[in-house]
């Protein structure tokens, strides 16, 4: 109802939200459509939940509200209560500090020319200060100059990718960063370049932070290399859309490999490109499979994952259903990484398949730094709304 009443973009936007919300898993995601930054009004300022303050991370207006200002109070309200009562009803997040991160992301779109008061501490300056902001349409984001607060872990850089980063600590000690994840590719990297850097050191912090999403077989792989040996995956558990993986990752890659060759998300189309045959042959048959399955069986229950993993067996005989397991099994136990001292730092942004790569490591015996992670992982079921909108609900919970 609140959809089909909505007579503003934000409102659409925010029943999206709304519904989304009800489902209580994070990972679950509107889509806009292409017209979304013209069509809202937004600050002129990202604000993030950061250290336990909201703090401005990103900043067009560095004058009035420089890198590192925390934001005390919203109308005479503490920040973190005024978010909780005026879009708490929009977050799926169960874990604390992520649902306060998204709390924080939700508060940058707003109607047109609504004003806020805030009471604001500006770094530096011991004396809190109240100014006056609104949503405006104009306050559109040049990231040539927009200000964005830099959370590098201090340390000489020995190694840098789109991937990876690796920090010289001191002389003992060096941190591993995973930036991105989705590219099989990344793991020939990890294993050819960057485990033997990893290995000159006498212990290793891998930073899980900052990363919301990927592929979980390669932070998984990675997590092996310190064990030497295979670890269990998360199992499957339900969630309240209960659809196939296989129908799921049909829609995601057909809305990938869709996409213009222009367009940044199309980097995903060509993971089919840079695997080997077996990886290939397995996405071509889950692709032909799950369209099958997309066109009409979305059922409730477990009789459609009994029925697709028949179905597969008597197409694909000689295709597993997951052709990864030992791709990487010589490679992990010979890569020098056994034994290692080892801790992982996550935090409430560590999301998406290195959600449940924590949860994996934290289970096979690694020690875990940090804070809750954002709770929320799972194949998302791409669903098209027209007008360029989507929405992408979870269809699985992964248990430890």
């Amino acid at each position: 109802e609140e959809v089909g009443n909505a007579r503003t973009t934000l409102e659409y936007m925010r029943a999206l939200e709304k519904f989304m919300a009800h489902l209580n898993h994070g990972n679950s995601e509107s889509v806009g459509g292409p017209n979304l930054s013209a069509g809202l009004a937004v600050l002129p300022f990202q604000l993030r939940f950061f250290s336990n303050e909201f703090v401005v991370t990103a900043t067009e207006d560095p004058n009035t509200y420089p890198i590192g200002t925390v934001v005390e109070s919203i109308n005479g309200v503490k920040t973190g209560m005024y978010l909780e009562e005026t879009y708490g009803q929009y977050s799926g997040h169960r874990t604390p500090g992520a649902r306060a991160f998204s709390l924080a992301n939700l508060i940058y779109f707003g109607n047109v020319g609504e004003r806020l008061n805030l009471e604001i501490c500006r770094p530096q300056e011991a004396e809190m200060v109240n100014v006056t902001v609104r949503w405006d349409k104009n306050n559109r984001w040049d990231y040539n100059d927009t200000k964005i607060m830099s959370l590098e872990t201090e340390g000489e850089v020995v190694y840098q990718s789109s991937a990876f980063d690796v920090i010289r600590i001191d002389e003992q000690i060096c941190c591993f960063r995973m930036k991105s994840e989705m590219d099989m590719s990344y793991l020939d990297t990890y294993f050819e370049e960057v485990a033997p850097i990893l290995a000159r050191y006498d212990g290793v912090v891998l930073d899980w932070r900052y990363n919301e999403a990927g592929n979980s077989m390669i932070g998984h792989t990675v997590v092996e290399s310190f064990f030497g040996e295979a670890i269990p995956y998360c199992e499957e558990g339900p969630a309240m859309i209960k659809v196939s993986n296989y129908v799921s990752n049909f829609g995601a890659w057909d809305y990938w490999l869709g996409m213009e060759d222009s367009d940044p998300y199309a980097q995903f189309a060509e993971v089919l490109e840079q695997v080997d045959e077996l990886i290939r042959e397995e996405n071509a048959a889950m692709i032909e499979f799950g369209e099958e399955m997309h066109s009409g069986r979305f059922e409730a229950g477990e009789e459609i994952e009994t029925l697709i993993e028949e179905q597969w067996k008597e197409r694909y005989p000689g295709v597993t259903l997951n052709a990864y397991t030992d791709m990487y099994k010589e490679r992990v136990e010979s890569c020098g990484l056994k034994g290692k001292p080892v801790v992982m730092v996550v935090d409430k942004l560590t999301g998406g398949s290195l959600d449940s790569t924590a949860a994996e490591a934290k289970s096979a015996g690694m020690t875990l730094v940090g804070t809750g992670t954002r709770g929320a992982t799972g194949t998302l079921m791409l669903i098209d709304l027209s007008g360029g909108w989507m929405t992408g609900i979870s269809t699985q919970r992964g248990l430890t």
